[in-house]
């Protein structure tokens, strides 16, 4: 539930608030139980509520993953106090005991503790467990100008709720610091970022089968670097062997009364020392008997395959599935979003929100054509217009449609009449008015329906988009 609700949006602050309201026992609360079911009672202080940090250790550690650690701490000399020992120079066993967390989501929350630690992330405002998160790109979504985060806005106006991205330097300080809005409304964006991942579906099939091939920020080390690293860390703990006998000899010469107990802990720091010397001696001998490949960002891209077909499925994304596939997303001054992929996909794909947009347009630019074409009365309405278009699969109303009219009205194609009942009437022919769609669809053949033209060019719902030059 912890990582759940930190892929979710929450951190660490709203989890402990939340842990601590649902009555959930801290960890020192359940070993105080365990310690009197033993018949021990410890001294210790046991914590009544859930605090931030209880919360990043559960989220830090990988116990969890099934992996065991020795030598968390050690000391320097004999009467030194202990010292936590870097993760790295600790004793590694993985895969020593069932997880329940899998590797996965674990490695997955290690990234966004990055992430949020170098944006400055202050979690999501939405509510908790069983309710949606109104800012599912929270974490990813900034100003293409200031670099600012988007701040997410929900409005409730007369028609319906609004919900949008903001830049947060305009939000609060005003033009003089970014001089455009950069809004993008919440729909828009999902729609914009459902058809890039429908784009990348194939190509991350092709990624997932020539991975050895590919260059990714997990594989920057060359098979002769990893090992140069490992041989450099066995002779650091080479080094460290002689200087911890020299030290021994050292406390035997001066504290020789003591000869049993500077045997006792020399040896087991010898014993330490050599272990991790042999681990890394295997590790060596694996790097020299397998390939270049990762077995964790493989897994990754299976996992992010998985996520993008069930994102074509549902046609929209929730927090995890962003968390997972998106690395950035920047919001031009129109907001136009300029979509980063992880695993270098945003390098195989080309493709432009504002293009698809204009795409559409024209192909509504057409498709009223196509529609006043096979108008066999000589004249149209809003009305007419409107109720097909819907029909279609295009949001249209008869307000929204009065622009694409007065199009038409001045490419020559309508002109208005007295009569309301036939408000407009066909002035070109057939051929004249194809011609013209042939300017905004130069590929759609001749003989195309109404119907076939829809079928074939629109492959979403059609949205009729806030750009960020309104209103602001």
């Amino acid at each position: 539930m912890v990582y759940d609700l930190y892929i979710s949006g929450s951190g660490y602050r709203k989890i402990a608030n939340y842990l601590t309201d649902q009555g959930i026992p801290t960890p020192s609360m359940v070993q105080r139980e365990r310690e009197i079911e033993e018949g021990r009672i410890s001294k210790k202080k046991v914590a009544a509520i859930w605090s931030d940090s209880m919360v990043k250790e559960l989220l830090d550690n990988d116990f969890y993953i099934g992996t065991f650690r020795l030598r968390k701490r050690a000391r320097n000399t004999v009467h030194g106090k202990d010292k936590r020992v870097p993760k790295e120079e600790q004793c590694i066993f993985e895969d020593h005991h069932p997880a329940i967390i899998d590797k996965a989501t674990f490695s997955l929350v290690q990234e966004l503790k990055e992430k949020r630690n170098r944006t400055n992330y202050r979690g999501s405002r939405g509510e908790w467990m069983g309710s949606e998160i109104p800012n599912p790109f929270g974490s990813c979504l900034f100003c293409k100008d200031c670099g600012s985060r988007l701040t997410p806005i929900k409005r409730q106006t007369s028609s319906r709720e609004r919900k949008y991205y903001i830049c947060t330097t305009y939000n609060t300080k005003g033009r003089r610091y970014c001089e455009k809005a950069h809004l993008i409304e919440e729909n828009d964006l999902m729609e914009d970022v459902v058809n890039y991942i429908k784009l990348c579906r194939e190509a991350l099939c092709e990624v997932i089968s020539t991975y050895d091939m590919r260059d990714f920020e997990a594989e920057k080390k060359t098979l002769a670097e990893k090992r140069q690293d490992i041989q450099e860390e066995i002779q650091n703990r080479k080094n460290q062997l002689k200087v911890l006998l020299t030290q021994k000899i050292k406390d035997l010469s001066i504290a020789s009364e003591t000869e049993d107990l500077i045997h006792e802990t020399y040896d087991s720091m010898q014993k330490d020392l050599l272990a991790q010397i042999h681990g890394l001696e295997i590790q060596e001998k694996e790097l020299n008997e397998t390939a270049i490949e990762t077995p964790d960002v493989k897994d990754k891209l299976r996992n992010a395959l998985d996520v993008v077909d069930k994102i074509i499925a549902g046609g929209t994304l929730d927090r995890r599935d962003i968390e997972l596939l998106i690395e950035r997303i920047d919001v031009g001054k129109e907001g136009m979003p300029e979509i980063t992929l992880k695993y270098g996909l945003s390098d195989l794909i080309n493709y432009s929100p504002a293009d698809e947009m204009n795409r559409r347009e024209n192909t509504v630019i057409a498709l009223v054509m196509k529609l006043i074409i096979e108008e066999e009365r000589g004249y149209t309405s809003a009305k007419y217009l409107s109720e097909h278009i819907t029909t279609l699969g295009f949001k249209k109303t008869k307000q929204s449609i009065l622009p694409y009219i007065n199009l038409m009205k001045e490419l020559g194609i309508l002109e208005d009449t007295d009569d309301p009942l036939k408000p407009y009437n066909i002035v070109k022919s057939e051929e004249e008015i194809t011609v013209l769609m042939h300017q905004y669809l130069p590929d759609l053949p001749s003989q195309m329906t109404s119907e076939q033209l829809s079928d074939d060019y629109l492959h979403c719902n059609d949205g009729d988009r806030w750009h960020a030059t309104d209103g602001f």
